[in-house]
């Protein structure tokens, strides 16, 4: 391992594997100019510095299988990631992919889930006040009618709220492949 003994003490108050994660996001560099990506299983599976072809971009996501993490994860999870950057430079942006698990649960209101959102987002602003935000649209594999009915309202939900915030931007990678 890299990392020393006292790094893996970290872990906010994620048990499991998510403490692991969290453990090491406390400890591993955020610097001015970097791209971080936050979010769940989705960003965590990806080599993102290889394919976006810059050593600048950092995976910060968590969890292994479908639909993993939830919003509350990435709550916890922020001050770990962000805490230390007012001394090494905040990092040119944050990209979140995170609600997938949020979608996926029928029960959970669109409305709950943008306030979880807003409040991720809130963190991050003022952990890194001069980031810009970009939020990326829920993809939500394959899932039935309802599923991606909302998903779709959410990435609407999401749209309209980067529309309405200053600093925040939508990105919108996958409208287009909607059924």
């Amino acid at each position: 391992t890299v990392y020393s003994d006292a790094t893996t003490d970290n872990p906010g108050s994620l048990g499991g594997a998510y403490g692991m994660r969290a453990s090491y996001f406390a400890a591993l560099p955020v610097r001015e100019g970097d791209v971080l990506i936050i979010g769940d299983e989705t960003v965590h599976g990806g080599e993102w510095h290889e394919l976006l072809h810059s050593p600048r971009v950092k995976n910060r996501g968590d969890g292994w299988g479908l639909n993993s993490s939830e919003m509350a994860i990435v709550a916890q999870e922020l001050p770990l990631i962000l805490g230390g950057c007012s001394q090494t430079g905040y990092p040119e942006q944050i990209f979140f992919y995170n609600g997938a698990k949020e979608v996926s649960d029928t029960s959970t209101a669109i409305a709950d889930m943008m306030t979880a959102y807003r409040a991720n987002v809130a963190t991050a602003q003022n952990l890194a006040p001069t980031t810009a935000i970009r939020l990326l649209p829920v993809i939500p594999g394959v899932a039935s009618a309802e599923i991606l009915s909302r998903a779709r309202a959410f990435n609407d939900s999401l749209r309209a709220f980067a529309d309405a915030t200053e600093g925040v931007e939508f990105v919108d990678c996958y409208d287009n492949f909607y059924p």
